[in-house]
């Protein structure tokens, strides 16, 4: 848990971060853990390290891992765009196109 909240923000940015809600910052992190933690048990348990279950653990966590990046570059998309000059910061406002009738 401690490596995910730790390598989060420094590879999707903390401002991403920022906007999520808690409960997005709470659920995936500790949802791969108990993945790759339970990957490592199935792993363990067998002579052979590769079985059907640390297979499907590590699947797991790779899907989880895949959300936990979904979710980061869908609030990157949602994050407004800010340039800073010298006389304070413009924020940039994208308006829809207008249709001459």
């Amino acid at each position: 848990v401690l490596v995910t909240y730790t390598i989060w923000p420094q590879a999707g940015g903390q401002g991403h971060l920022d906007l999520m809600p808690w409960y997005w910052k709470l659920a995936p992190p500790f949802a791969f853990s108990y993945a790759i933690t339970r990957a490592c048990i199935a792993a363990g348990e067998n002579p052979n390290g590769w079985n059907r279950a640390s297979a499907w653990w590590l699947a797991a966590a790779l899907f989880i891992a895949g959300l936990i990046g979904g979710l980061t570059y869908y609030y990157h998309l949602q994050e407004s765009q800010e340039i800073e000059s010298d006389e304070g910061i413009i924020t940039l406002v994208l308006l829809p196109d207008r249709m001459d009738a």
